[in-house]
């Protein structure tokens, strides 16, 4: 047997067009999804920070206050990405 040469494929005529970093970067950051992501991301980090603060009982102090207002925060930011999903319909162009 021969070999008649390398194998060439059929381009594929569905793939979509090529994005630079900065474009797929801009549309995540505007996309509820991430913003939902972030606020539980926040969640996390903050309550642990906080509990760390409560079982050395600090708890009192300005540092421990702000970390659970930032929990808070973050808790309030996520349900309100879920809530504005809910209530009002947002047209989805994202993929990656």
């Amino acid at each position: 047997m021969t070999s008649t040469g390398p194998t060439q494929r059929a381009p594929s005529g569905g793939a979509p067009p090529a994005h630079n970093v900065q474009q797929r970067l801009q549309a995540l950051l505007q996309h509820q999804q991430f913003f939902w992501w972030v606020g539980h991301v926040i969640i996390v980090l903050a309550t642990l920070v906080s509990t760390v603060y409560w079982f050395r009982g600090l708890f009192a102090t300005r540092m421990a206050l702000f970390w659970y207002r930032l929990a808070l925060l973050g808790a309030i930011g996520s349900y309100g990405v879920v809530v504005h999903k809910m209530f009002f319909k947002v047209r989805s162009s994202f993929s990656f």
